[in-house]
């Protein structure tokens, strides 16, 4: 999955307690190249890599970047064919009826599937798949490149263990849908307070929104669109709230005329779960200033960081 080192990158947020003590000593039972080369009873090889490179078994990439903790989990999973499963298990029932008269219990069926995915399993091959991992110690965040909630919690589940440190989601907000539909439909961007005597103008970006029907709605729908805010602005005049909208986040020094150009700017979809996808990386203006790896993660990580305290400043209790 992309991440820090990618022109955009999807992210979970997390505050995160602890000090980074003895990391080479945690590495060495925790990295990728420590592990048993065969996988375990969930099929599965996981260990920590250098970021951004799942070959990167030796931390040429250095885990700690200034301020930065920045590690990749690779995970190796053996990852079988449908397709074959499928249709080994459509001539096996077949070879089945036809040795008694068509016939086959559903017992027999589950008991055939489970043999067959099994037996696949075994000789499928190991699919490797890298989840960059930044932990910002003074300011207490964990950022996973990932929503998908399998590879957070186990991202989260080894970084507790391995740097005995305490790890916590980020509130609900059930506010959320009424802020994003402030900031869709409103006439002037929303202004927040950020850290480090910084604030955000928040803005619809590009008016892309994705909303859907209340839980409790007996008809369900879904509405996803961009460029125009008439279909948005259409849908919630009927009932639909916004579930996921694109911010273009505006951030200035605390002191600046929100006039003059922002310092910075970050262009996101947030979801109401507080998760950040197609975060957009700055671009470079010239890349031969910033040819190393190390250059390059500083500047992104410290883009993710600004995108992750615009997120908690919008989802604070008000």
């Amino acid at each position: 999955m992309p991440g820090f080192f990618s022109s955009t990158m999807a992210m979970s947020i997390f505050h995160i307690k602890g000090e980074a003590q003895n990391l080479d000593q945690a590495l060495q039972t925790a990295a990728f190249s420590a592990q048993p080369q065969n996988p375990g009873p969930d099929e599965k090889i996981a260990g920590f890599v250098g970021l951004g490179n799942a070959l990167d078994t030796d931390f040429s990439f250095a885990p700690l970047q200034g301020q930065y903790v920045a590690l990749s989990l690779r995970v190796d999973e053996r990852k079988p064919s449908q397709a074959a499963i499928k249709m080994r298990l459509a001539q096996a029932i077949k070879q089945e009826e036809d040795a008694h008269a068509g016939k086959i219990s559903r017992a027999r069926k589950k008991e055939l599937k489970e043999e067959i995915t099994a037996s696949v399993k075994a000789k499928a091959d190991l699919v490797p798949t890298l989840t960059d991992i930044v932990w910002d110690q003074p300011r207490g965040l964990l950022l996973i490149a990932s929503t998908t909630d399998a590879m957070v919690d186990l991202a989260c589940e080894l970084w507790q263990r391995v740097f005995n440190v305490e790890i916590t989601a980020l509130p609900a907000c059930h506010e959320l849908p009424e802020l994003f539909q402030e900031i869709y439909a409103g006439n002037s961007p929303l202004e927040l307070k950020l850290p480090e005597a910084r604030k955000a103008l928040l803005a619809s970006y590009d008016y892309l929104v994705t909303l859907t029907t209340p839980e409790q709605a007996e008809e369900k729908a879904t509405v996803t669109a961009r460029g125009s805010q008439e279909p948005g602005l259409k849908a919630l005049e009927e009932g639909l709230k916004i579930k996921r909208l694109g911010i273009l986040a505006q951030l200035y020094d605390e002191k600046s005329n929100t006039d003059q150009e922002a310092d910075e700017e970050c262009l996101f979809l947030l979801d109401d779960a507080q998760k950040v996808t197609q975060l957009k990386m700055p671009k470079l203006e010239d890349k031969r200033d910033h040819k190393d790896r190390e250059d390059r993660f500083l500047i992104n990580v410290e883009h993710a960081i600004a995108a992750a305290q615009v997120v908690l400043a919008l989802s604070a209790p008000k």
